[in-house]
This record gives structure tokens, sequence and C-alpha cells, in this order.
């Protein structure tokens, strides 16, 4: 009979206090005077950088995404879009792109309006990747945030209503990227003049923003 697995010991609030104070050093927030250039409350169009949506149950990059009324509404993509959209953005540059990744503060790969939203993103070192996506111990303090600085939670009532334990003790010590005061030109460009068979596309979907300047 094989031995028992060691025995699961839940994370207490103060160890998890302790795990977000060492993240914030490895995890870097969109600007939020960038992300302001893409939120748009109420005018119709998502306040997504891309309309995308992530590969997965049969889906395939390039693939269509349509409407109940078969209007397209989007392009199935991997996690390069939600990558391009902070590095673009934020006009960083490519050298040493490879000791991060890009993760999520709330999972809804399956939600255009969200899945390359700025205020959903974070550019995390790759080893503290699995603490910061989806259910890792530092997402209730990103949503958190993603609400009381960005204005913005995927729906109402969605992020926590009260901060959780401690964060007013790192409440200052977010890091975030640099501005880019031209990022939304920056994106417009980008998607007006790229070959890529997933961005040539958004230049024709109705309901994108940017295929209506």
């Amino acid at each position: 009979m094989p031995n028992p697995l060691p025995p699961n010991y839940p994370i207490t609030e103060e160890e998890t206090l302790e795990l977000v104070k060492l993240a914030q050093y490895r995890i870097y927030l969109p600007n939020k005077n960038v992300v302001k250039q893409f939120l748009f409350p109420g005018d119709g169009y998502s306040d997504a950088v891309f309309p995308t949506i992530r590969a997965s149950g049969g889906k395939r990059q390039g693939d269509a995404v349509f409407d109940i009324q078969e209007n397209q509404i989007g392009v199935v993509d991997l996690n390069h879009s939600a990558q391009e959209a902070i590095f673009r953005s934020h006009d960083m540059s490519r050298n040493g792109r490879s000791r991060f990744t890009v993760t999520h503060v709330y999972g809804r790969s399956q939600d255009i309006d969200s899945y390359t939203n700025l205020a959903n993103l974070c550019l995390t070192e790759k080893a503290w990747a699995a603490h910061t996506d989806e259910d890792g111990e530092v997402q209730k303090y990103l949503q958190y945030h993603a609400k009381v600085e960005y204005g913005w939670e995927p729906e109402q009532g969605l992020a926590p209503h009260d901060p959780p334990y401690g964060y007013q003790e790192i409440t200052d010590s977010w890091q975030y990227l640099p501005n880019n005061e031209y990022a939304f030109g920056d994106i417009y460009s980008f998607i007006m003049t790229s070959p890529s068979r997933v961005y040539s596309q958004f230049r024709t979907i109705d309901s994108y923003r940017f295929s209506n300047l």
C-alpha cells in the first residue's frame, strides 16, 4: 500500500500577506495612466485592448468568434495577444522578455471584454506565476487593487467588497510599468499595419473600437 501524502495545511491570512509582500517585487502592474486610455465606460465598445479569447476546447488560433446573431466579435488566440497588450501599450523592449509571463487577475479566458483588458493583466516573473494567475494566493489582493486603482472589475460585485487582510499595509508597494502617453495611438497603428492572420481580422470587426476610428 502506498504511503500517504503529507498533510495539507491551510495557508493562514498572515502567511498569505507575507507572500503578497514578496510577490510585489516580482509583479509589475499596468501603469494607471495607460489603463485609463483604454477605459471608456458606457460607449458601447469593449475596453479590452484586443478582441480575443484564448484557444481551448477545439477552438484554434485564428478562428473567428461570433455572437448569437452570427456577427464576428473577436478572434481566437493563444496568450500572445495578452502579452502584446502589455508590451505594446507600454512601449517596452522585447529584450529579456523571456524572464516574464503575462498573468491574469481574473481567469475569464473566454471573455473578450476581460482577456486583454489591461486592468486584468500583470507582467510577472515566471517563477511567481502560480501565485498570481487565476486561483493563486495573491489573486484577491490583485482583484481588489484592480477595483480601487483602475475602477474595473469584470462584473459589478465580482471583486472583493472589502480589502483583503492587511491590504492597507501593502497598498503603496505595488510596482507599476512606465507610462506611455501614446499607448492608445501605438495600439491603433499596430492593428492597422499588422500582417498577422489574427490581428488583421480586427480591422473588420464592427464591434471593436479601433475598427471604427
